[in-house]
């Protein structure tokens, strides 16, 4: 295991539960009903994201385990041979996802400065018409955000 170093790739903490909310955490563990799944919907997580971010309730709202497994979802909504499209380089998932999902890949490299080459969006936006376009901000890997 590497020492010393924080990790950057994975949306993990590098810091532990503060001693101070680790009762409160403990007690809120201790109602949990660990033994069962979820509620699959997060009907109340959902419901909390609407009130928190006046998500209207005519609008969906789409949860899953993490990125890869929200990248997937989308990608299964589409139709064998369908297009998605994204900047290179970037987040590798899109690619992957593409191609296991028996999708098209289609990347558009970003320009010298690694910014979004518009003109090249474009044209491959027109020539391809994909049916998801990624575009990851911050953009891993090629800047730390803003």
């Amino acid at each position: 295991m590497s020492e010393n170093i924080v990790k950057l790739d994975a949306m993990e903490s590098p810091f532990l539960l503060p001693d101070e909310l680790i009762g409160q955490h403990l007690a809120y563990l201790s109602r949990a009903q660990l033994n069962r799944y979820p509620n699959s919907n997060a009907t109340e997580l959902q419901q909390t994201l609407r009130e928190l971010m006046n998500i209207p309730n005519d609008f969906g709202i789409l949860l899953g385990n993490g990125s890869d497994e929200l990248i997937q979802l989308l990608a299964l909504a589409c139709d064998m041979g369908d297009t998605i499209l994204s900047v290179e380089p970037s987040f590798a998932m899109y690619e992957i996802i593409a191609k296991l999902t028996r999708l098209n890949y289609q990347g558009v490299g970003l320009n010298s400065e690694f910014e979004i080459d518009l003109s090249a969006m474009l044209l491959a936006i027109k020539t391809h018409k994909p049916k998801l376009i990624f575009i990851a901000y911050p953009n891993n890997p090629t800047e730390v955000g803003s």
